[in-house]
């Protein structure tokens, strides 16, 4: 029984010899007897038999074998090629020509399969010129990004409703005095407070988006809901922004108001990188009473307390907190507000003020009409072009209501 292709092969290989040998003895004994060239005949004749019939058999055992053993076969193979056995691929009918080093290393780069197919066409492919659209792909129902970060003020000043365009708010800096009298003839001296007024008047912030209908109608994300989700984010933004940083119309921020109390960093400090502590206690210092520093807090960028605490004394250690425990989020005993929209420590300027001391509830915020938000279908572009428009708006006022109770810390102006 052959149980083998090595066996077949080898046992061909003998019938083979023993035919060659027949015909041989065929040549060499032409003279002999008719009926010995019919023997010779008879049995060349059935060693040709039993080449053909064993070779049949041997083909239909091969196409016979089950898939599961073929696929097995494959795997063997294919683990045979990554592992460099090359009498396990011989076994297999592969052939490979290696190219090897100075230390008989395999060369991956340079070796090739002997009977490896020729290149018999252009294959389809999911590219954009063989077939990319065959491709179904599939998009999730969301947005990867990375959200703006919240408000850092906003519920920390004064929000005020607005049921007119504008409030007035009476205020006063100068308060009273007594005078001592030294005798019952003395006159009293007249001392009344000075009055000025808060204007807090709403405008209008505003944005809008256009889609097509059909954008909407095919895509899998709600849009209406994602756009809303980013305008409130860019609002708690603007909102900062408005109360700190803002020094154009129609509003201007703590860091830019006229009337605050500036505390500059000595010169030579052109960059925000060259804060110190002790220009922290300075600024505490620009606020000259209690009453002024009462419900007082820091409000500066985190990157700014970064480099507070990266400042060290002349051991090398930390002198705002350690590294390692739960670091206290004051400075100097006062609470500290991180805002994003506050400059960072890579936006140093001359003459530019970073760092805010004072009570919030000193700004005003007024809210007149919030967060609006409308779709416009019904429009000229809606009909010819099937666009439709998502807007949002809100009409908000800001202003430093008492800004002599602030200190900014600036750089100096060269």
């Amino acid at each position: 029984m052959i149980k083998s292709q090595e066996e077949l092969n080898s046992f061909v290989s003998d019938v083979e010899a023993k035919l060659t040998d027949v015909e041989q003895l065929m040549v060499t004994n032409a003279a002999a007897s008719e009926e010995k060239i019919q023997e010779y005949k008879l049995v060349a004749e059935n060693f040709e038999t039993q080449i053909k019939e064993l070779k049949e058999a041997q083909m239909i055992k091969y196409v016979m074998k089950s898939e599961d053993e073929r696929k097995h076969n494959f795997a063997k193979f294919m683990l045979a090629i990554a592992q460099k056995d090359y009498t396990t691929i011989h076994k297999f009918g592969g052939k490979i020509n290696v190219a090897k080093g100075i230390n008989d290393d395999w060369k991956e780069s340079t070796w090739t399969i002997e009977n490896s197919a020729t290149d018999l066409g252009t294959p389809l492919r999911g590219d954009s010129s063989t077939g990319s659209i065959l491709i179904p792909e599939t998009f999730a129902s969301e947005v990867l990004r990375i959200p703006e970060d919240g408000s850092g003020m906003m519920g920390k000043v004064r929000s005020i409703p607005m049921s007119t365009r504008k409030i007035n708010f009476p205020k006063t800096l100068a308060g009273v005095e007594y005078t001592w009298v030294t005798n019952e003839a003395s006159a009293k001296t007249e001392d009344n407070p000075t009055f000025s007024e808060v204007e807090l008047e709403c405008e209008t912030a505003a944005a809008w988006v256009a889609m097509t209908e059909e954008f909407q109608e095919d895509s899998m994300v709600d849009m209406s809901q994602y756009l809303a989700e980013l305008f409130r984010e860019a609002w708690q933004k603007e909102f900062d922004n408005q109360v700190l940083v803002a020094d154009t119309a129609p509003f201007v921020g703590i860091l830019n108001n006229t009337s605050a109390n500036v505390v500059t960093m000595g010169v030579g400090s052109t960059d925000f990188t060259d804060v110190t502590l002790d220009n922290i206690l300075s600024l505490i210092g620009g606020l000259d009473s209690q009453t002024k520093r009462n419900g007082a807090s820091m409000i500066m960028h985190c990157t700014i307390l970064d480099i507070l605490k990266g400042i060290k004394d002349d051991n090398g250690n930390p002198i705002y907190a350690r590294a390692e425990g739960s670091q206290p989020q004051t400075l100097y005993g006062y609470p500290i507000i991180f805002s994003d929209a506050m400059p960072d420590s890579t936006s140093g300027a001359v003459s530019t003020g970073f760092v805010a001391f004072g009570n919030p509830k000193n700004l005003l915020h007024g809210n007149r009409v919030g967060m609006e938000f409308r779709i416009f279908n019904q429009t000229s572009d809606a009909l010819v072009y099937d666009r439709n428009f998502f807007r949002v708006r809100l009409r908000q006022g800001f202003i430093a209501a008492n800004p002599e109770g602030f200190a900014v810390l600036k750089t100096p102006s060269a």
